[in-house]
């Protein structure tokens, strides 16, 4: 005995006998128009596996995707070598009352106490470098940050390691990859950040800061770490430091950016 009737009410008037040959687009949850391209038309079979194939195109791009985070560690060398380096960044402050530069960091006005006991305008105090890949401020992007907190008494800190994201589409082109990275200082007694710049202590007026816009960059080198290639690639997995604004394969120095009339 049948228990259920199924009636047909489907209102021809909106009936399409004809097959169909293109489907402009479909709206996804996600508010986006997708474009499908059909090239062939059936009345029997319809494009019910085009459309799933696109369904699970479109949802493995945008759920649940999946981003290789693994760094590789790089560790430093002497230019044109593989021979290691042991490199070490420094920081140098300007006193405006002695006039003077010094790689201390009472020039940076903390008080000798307040250093020896490590005081927390002192401690919470810190250095951050930025990561960049390119020195044109106009068309560079961020990469990263490095944190320095600061350390009684020295103002220098070793600089014979980075790491760095595994998958870069240039390692995969054969390639090597630069980097370039600015110094600023947060002061904590004074709740102010210091701009440093990558040259030997000096005052420079604005004359000279606008005609040398590279001196606010540090620049290194990251070989290729899959590929063994003279500059260019290293299994061994090493950087240079560019030797530019006197960085050389033992120092980099950043100083306070002082500008004068």
């Amino acid at each position: 005995m049948l228990k259920y009737k199924i009636n047909n009410r489907l209102n021809t008037a909106y009936a399409n006998s004809q097959p169909i040959n293109e489907l402009s687009g479909l709206i996804l949850t996600s508010g986006r128009m997708i474009t499908v391209p059909f090239t062939e038309q059936t009345k029997n079979d319809g494009y019910s596996d085009v459309i799933n194939e696109l369904f699970i195109e479109e949802k493995d791009q945008s759920v649940n995707t999946i981003i290789d985070s693994e760094t590789i560690k790089f560790t430093s060398a002497k230019f044109g070598t593989e021979e290691p380096s042991q490199p070490e960044i420094k920081f140098s402050f300007y006193n405006a009352t002695a006039n003077t530069f010094s790689y201390s960091y009472e020039h940076a006005g903390f008080l000798p106490e307040e250093i020896e006991n490590k005081r927390n305008n002192f401690i919470n105090s810190f250095f951050r470098i930025d990561f960049y890949d390119s020195d044109n401020i106009r068309e560079q992007n961020f990469l990263f940050s490095e944190f320095l907190n600061v350390r009684e008494p020295e103002t220098s800190f070793p600089f014979n390691r980075i790491f760095y994201k595994k998958e870069n589409s240039r390692f995969k082109e054969g390639e090597f990859v630069e980097l370039y990275f600015e110094v600023l200082f947060f002061n904590a007694k004074t709740g102010t950040i210091k701009n440093m710049v990558n040259k030997l202590p000096s005052v420079i007026n604005l004359v000279q800061y606008n005609a040398n816009p590279s001196q606010r960059f540090a620049k290194i080198k990251l070989l290729n770490p899959f590929i063994e290639q003279p500059f260019v690639g290293s299994l061994n997995k090493i950087f240079y430091i560019e030797p530019i604004n006197g960085n050389n394969n033992n120092t980099i120095v950043f100083s306070e950016l002082t500008i004068q009339p």
